[in-house]
């Protein structure tokens, strides 16, 4: 019988220090949320005073990759290639799981937390669900992050991703709909979520002639 895959130290000390930081920034944003907004303000009163009507549609474009609509129809049709072509059939179910919790996790947290958004004069989407963790770029990092381990890309592919999920947490700043550090908690917990995804796909000993992100290194 083989032996069992090595586990990737990497991913196990991401999915650590990723939790611990989320963890952190979770208790600061629920016990001292007046802190982190005097730290947060001035970046989103800057953001206000610059925007522009073009810019604006670019934000909103932008943003809209990172809806849970867009995410699950990604999800559905990758879902649905790796099913009838039996191409990393298991790995795509990893990332429908690991998007999954990244979803339970965000209303988890944002009932947790309850912190408030910015104020409705400072949003172009008004939205009043708690603020912290940002959906938005949780849900994008789950996604965005673990799929091209999945698709064994080269680190320009991980930079491309995490560059969109960043362009994406961006945004929702500048919509006014999220402070930085809802953001930042979004980022934190989404890339916690992705290295425990890395760890299941190596446990799960994909065959890497069927699947190039079998084996994650």
């Amino acid at each position: 019988m083989d032996a069992s895959p090595p586990v990737p130290r990497p991913a196990v000390l991401a999915a650590v220090g990723l939790g611990a930081a989320f963890a952190l920034l979770a208790v600061v944003a629920a016990s001292s949320e007046v802190i982190l907004r005097g730290f947060d303000r001035p970046l989103t009163e800057a953001l206000v005073d610059a925007r522009s009507e073009g810019f604006t549609q670019v934000m909103r474009g932008v943003s809209f990759l990172g809806s849970r609509a867009v995410l699950i129809g990604m999800l559905i049709a990758l879902t649905v290639w790796a099913l009838a072509t039996k191409e990393c059939a298991r790995a795509v179910l990893v990332v429908a799981g690991v998007f999954a919790a990244a979803v339970v996790l965000e209303y988890v947290f944002k009932a947790v937390v309850d912190r408030p958004r910015p104020e409705p004069v400072l949003q172009l989407a008004l939205t009043r669900s708690p603020a912290f963790p940002s959906g938005h770029a949780l849900s994008a990092a789950a996604f965005y992050g673990l799929l091209p381990v999945v698709l064994g890309a080269r680190r320009v592919g991980h930079v491309a991703a995490w560059t969109v999920i960043g362009v994406i947490g961006f945004s929702r700043v500048y919509l006014g709909v999220h402070w930085l550090t809802d953001v930042a908690g979004g980022v934190l917990l989404g890339g916690a979520v992705v290295a425990g995804g890395i760890l299941i796909l190596r446990g799960h000993r994909l065959d890497p002639s069927r699947c190039p992100g079998g084996h994650p290194r």
